[in-house]
């Protein structure tokens, strides 16, 4: 178990921000701009490291903000669970010794996004639930 330090705190926060945001990922804005920065760091360790699979994966995940509609797949909140399982699953699998960090990293971001869409929905569908 970690101890929880500043930090711990900070990631958590920041966590939550970029999941706040991430929904917004298919039009130009910042986060979109903060994504494909990501992307590119994340192509060169790929290319560094000689992972052609993990490249073409990530090729395509890439692409796939420029192909949706706004407030379409991003907006839904089974797959924005899915991309914050899959990835923190996926550095949990390569870094064991990260997967509290990875999880406990998904859980902060899934709140924020998951705020996100539900703020997205309007007041009147929100008290629905």
């Amino acid at each position: 178990m970690y101890r929880l330090t500043n930090l711990i705190l900070l990631q958590w926060l920041a966590s939550c921000l970029l999941g706040s945001l991430f929904p917004d990922v298919d039009t130009k804005s910042k986060i979109q701009k903060l994504f494909y920065t990501g992307m590119l760091m994340l192509f060169v360790m790929l290319t560094m490291h000689g992972n052609i699979k993990a490249f073409i994966a990530a090729s395509f995940i890439g692409l796939l903000p420029l192909l949706v509609n706004h407030r379409g797949i991003f907006h839904k909140p089974l797959f924005v669970c899915a991309i914050a399982l899959t990835t923190s699953t996926l550095i949990a699998s390569y870094m064991p010794d990260l997967s509290f960090i990875a999880y406990s990293n998904a859980g902060f971001f899934l709140v924020g996004a998951l705020s996100h869409i539900w703020l997205d929905m309007g007041l009147k569908r929100m008290m629905r639930f």
